[in-house]
């Protein structure tokens, strides 16, 4: 029976964006002997509509790094890594799911040489198709390395509107993580970190956080997270939850075909 145990040694949290992790395992962190996080973005979109009060994309990206920074001194994190890209020395916010080959390669390069204890992401829930990707990377190097994954929810879009901070579908499976006082004081303090998502951060109040085992089984990615509209194709995001899928397949039919050539 896993317990939260499991993710209290030399645990690798690996999110999309700078400040997924403060709101999913902020409280979590600082129990960890050992806490390193990887952001598989830095969090600045191509669209400049998401970034009005900066000049610049790479300066809104700098500012999102520089705020990663001072909120995770806070839990005393041990290191902090970004994915790369061929092109790119960062993979932009919404691009993940085009880029899923040398993410693969650059979250297994961290693995290899961190040998963390446990594996800790996002949920497969639809919210944000950075955190669908993020979950089907960690799903596919767990399966490859063996190292034990799990999943925390933000956030996604339920029939009867946003639902954050819990899980689209519960089972025995699922733990939850109630913070002392002084856990939850800092957790708002790794927050406050991040004033350029004030906004954003101020509508997750609260103080618990869940956690599950990503079993291998669990989903179905050529397939969206449920059959309904998913949040980020109500926010008129570019992309639908069909296109991450058909990326997903993409990726693993490439790496099939690889697998078999080298057999």
């Amino acid at each position: 029976m896993a317990t939260l145990a499991s993710l209290l040694k030399n645990t690798l949290v690996v999110v999309a964006h700078p400040d997924d992790e403060v709101i999913g395992c902020g409280a979590l962190m600082q129990r960890m002997e050992e806490v390193r996080v990887v952001f598989a973005t830095d969090g600045a979109p191509l669209d400049q509509k998401f970034w009005p009060k900066y000049d610049t994309r790479e300066q809104y990206a700098s500012v999102r790094k520089l705020e990663a920074c001072d909120a995770l001194a806070y839990a005393e994190v041990a290191q902090i890594e970004y994915l790369t890209s061929a092109d790119r020395p960062t993979i932009p916010d919404q691009e993940l799911f085009r880029h899923l080959e040398a993410a693969t390669q650059s979250l297994s390069s961290i693995v290899q040489r961190v040998s963390p204890s446990a594996l800790l992401t996002l949920a497969y829930e639809g919210g944000h198709p950075d955190h669908d990707c993020c979950n089907f990377l960690v799903h596919h190097i767990a399966s490859q390395t063996g190292v034990p994954a799990w999943e925390m929810p933000l956030y996604h879009l339920a029939p009867l509107g946003m639902a954050r901070q819990s899980f689209r579908e519960t089972d025995d499976t699922e733990l939850m993580l109630d913070p002392s006082f002084n856990e939850y004081k800092t957790k708002q303090l790794m927050m406050a970190a991040y004033s350029s998502q004030a906004d954003l951060l101020m509508t997750f109040s609260s103080p618990s956080e869940r956690f599950r085992p990503l079993f291998a089984d669990r989903y179905d990615y050529f397939h969206p997270p449920h059959a309904r509209q998913l949040n980020y194709e109500s926010w008129g995001f570019p992309m639908t939850g069909a296109d991450v899928c058909s990326a997903f397949a993409d990726f693993l039919h490439v790496r099939l075909t690889a697998d078999r050539r080298s057999a």
